[in-house]
C-alpha cells in the first residue's frame, strides 16, 4: 500500500513519494504554462516528494532540485541540437520522436531524488542507469493528456529509480556512454558524442547563467514567436481581428510537434493557427483562450477557417485585411 508520506500539491491527499511525484509532475505541466525546457516539471516534484519524506530541509530541497535540473537542462542542451535547425536533425532525439522531458528529465529527477537520498557516485550511476530503462516520451502525443503524463511519468521514474538504488538494485553504471546504453539508443551510435555533455556540466551552471525563465505563455515555446509576431502586426498595422479575410502561416513540414489546427484546447497550446488567431483577438495567448468554450465562439471558427499554412523553414506570418491591405512579417524571436 502507499503510506500516505509525501503531500498531492493543492490538495490534502497524501499519498506514497512515487505516486506524490507524479501527481505533481502531471499537475506542474498540463497547463504548459511552467518553465523553458521545462526543467523543473519533473526534477521539482521528485526533490519536493522525497524531501518530505525524509524529512529533510529546505536547502537540501533546493541542492536537490538545482541537482537534477541541471543534469536535465545540459542533456537536454547539448542532444537537442537539430529540433530547431542546427546540426543533423536526423540524429536528434527530439527530431526522431523521443520527447525530452520525459527523457532526459527522468535522470534529472533521479538526481534530485537521489541527492535527498544521500546516494554517493556508484550509486547515483546505478540509479541513472536504473531510471534510462524506464525513461520515455514521444513528440507524437503532443496536444494530448499523455505529454503532461510524460512528466509526471519522469518524476516518479527518477523516485523510483533513486530509491531502488539505495536499495542495492543494480543497473549499468555507465549507461549514458554504454554500447546500446541511451544516448546510442536514442541517436545514431557516435553521432552525439555524451562527452560534450560532461564538459558542460563541469563548466557551468545553466541556473546561475541563464535563471528558470518561466514562459510568458501557457503554451508550447514553438507558437511564442507566432505570438510574438502577431503582436507586433496587430500594434504596427492597427489591425482589428473582425477585419481579417486571410491568415498565412509558414510550416516546416517534418516539423511535428505542432498541431495545424486545435480541436480542442490541448490542441491549441500546440497549433501556430490558433497562437495567431488568439493573439488577434485578445492580444496573447491566456488560461482563458485556451479553452474549449473559446475555441466554440464564432469569430475564433471564422478567423480559423481563413488560416491556411504553405511549406517553409523560414517562418512567417501573413495577415490579409478586408480593405485588400497584405501584411507579411518574419517571425520574431520567442519572448522571455
Amino acid at each position: 500500500g502507499a503510506r500516505p508520506v509525501a503531500t498531492i500539491s493543492g490538495t490534502r491527499i497524501r499519498t506514497s513519494p512515487e505516486l506524490a511525484a507524479l501527481a505533481n509532475g502531471v499537475l506542474a505541466h498540463v497547463q504548459d504554462y511552467d518553465d523553458r525546457w521545462h526543467a523543473s516539471v519533473q526534477t521539482l516534484p521528485a526533490a519536493l516528494a522525497m524531501a518530505e519524506t525524509a524529512g529533510a530541509d529546505g536547502r537540501e530541497l533546493i541542492v536537490a532540485y538545482v541537482a537534477g535540473r541541471e543534469l536535465r537542462v545540459h542533456l537536454d542542451t547539448q542532444f537537442r541540437a537539430g529540433r530547431r535547425g542546427d546540426g543533423d536533425r536526423s540524429t536528434a532525439p527530439g527530431w526522431r520522436g523521443w520527447h525530452e522531458t520525459g527523457v532526459f528529465g527522468a535522470l534529472g529527477a533521479a538526481a534530485a531524488a537521489g541527492h535527498v537520498l544521500g546516494l554517493d557516485a556508484a550509486q547515483t550511476a546505478t540509479a541513472l542507469g536504473i531510471c534510462s530503462s524506464l525513461a520515455s516520451g514521444l513528440i507524437a502525443n503532443f496536444g494530448t493528456s499523455t505529454k503532461s503524463l510524460d512528466a509526471g511519468n519522469a518524476a516518479r521514474n527518477g523516485v523510483l529509480a533513486a530509491t531502488l538504488a539505495a536499495r542495492d538494485f543494480s543497473a549499468e553504471p555507465t549507461i549514458l556512454t554504454a554500447r546500446r546504453g541511451l544516448i546510442e539508443a536514442l541517436c545514431f551510435p557516435g553521432s552525439r558524442p555524451v562527452e560534450t555533455v560532461a564538459a558542460s556540466l563541469r563548466s557551468r551552471f545553466h541556473i546561475a547563467d541563464r535563471g528558470v525563465e518561466v514562459k510568458p505563455y501557457p503554451c508550447a515555446t514553438g507558437t511564442h514567436p507566432y505570438i510574438e509576431t502577431t503582436r507586433m502586426m496587430r500594434d504596427k498595422y492597427q489591425l482589428r481581428a473582425g477585419d481579417v479575410t486571410g491568415i498565412v502561416l509558414a510550416w516546416d513540414a517534418e516539423d511535428t510537434n505542432k498541431r495545424r489546427y486545435a480541436a480542442n484546447e490541448l490542441e491549441a497550446k500546440f497549433s501556430p493557427s490558433f497562437a495567431v488567431v488568439a493573439t488577434l483577438i485578445d492580444g496573447a495567448v491566456t488560461l482563458d483562450n485556451c479553452q474549449d468554450a473559446f475555441l466554440a465562439r464564432p469569430d475564433v471558427q471564422r478567423l480559423t477557417s481563413v488560416a491556411r499554412y504553405v511549406e517553409s523553414r523560414a517562418g512567417f506570418v501573413e495577415i490579409q485585411t478586408a480593405d485588400g491591405s497584405v501584411h507579411h512579417e518574419e517571425l520574431l524571436p520567442r519572448g522571455n
